[in-house]
């Protein structure tokens, strides 16, 4: 059986442009959650994006011990904090703490999370107490927090014996 050519035309145009459209769209940006039902989840599992960032390094007596950034996603309505220590703290066996809390989410309550920690469990608050602070040269970040109002990120600093050494924070809407 021959295809009309018209046909043949028709069907060969759409399929290149759904293979187009398939090749040139890449990995879907849709997030599987917003604001109140992403709290406690992990961002990249459910696709939030960083649309702003907020950061600031950690100093004592003039040396960088970290970074810390405070990350909104606009396609989920969320915060996380993200935390890396510096290459002179790993180099002192140093370790931290990240965190990010919100006093007031959308139905006025508090969230607080934290790395390490439970992971991904949906619940607004999650405590680094009972978890040995992280010490890898890897960044680290939270779960999420509602992000519709202000949020603050923090990171604390062990030196090697696990005696705190600093904390600092920064707010971001």
């Amino acid at each position: 059986m021959r295809v009309p050519r018209v046909l043949m035309s028709v069907v060969s145009t759409a399929i290149l442009a759904a293979t187009l459209l398939f090749a040139t769209a890449g990995p879907a940006q849709a997030s599987v959650c917003w604001a109140l039902s992403c709290v406690g989840h992990d961002p990249v599992v459910y696709g939030c994006t960083v649309s702003t960032t907020t950061t600031n390094t950690v100093q004592l007596n003039g040396v960088v011990l970290a970074t810390i950034w405070n990350r909104y996603s606009s396609n989920c309505r969320t915060n996380w904090g993200r935390g890396q220590l510096s290459q002179a703290a790993l180099n002192l066996h140093y370790k931290m703490d990240v965190s990010i809390t919100t006093n007031n989410d959308s139905e006025g309550e508090y969230e607080g999370m934290c790395y390490p920690g439970p992971s991904d469990k949906g619940t607004k608050l999650e405590s680094c107490a009972g978890y040995p602070p992280y010490g890898g040269p890897l960044p680290a970040y939270t779960d999420m927090v509602d992000g519709v109002r202000e949020t603050t990120a923090d990171v604390a600093v062990y030196d090697s014996t696990g005696q705190h050494l600093i904390a600092w924070w920064f707010v971001t809407q």
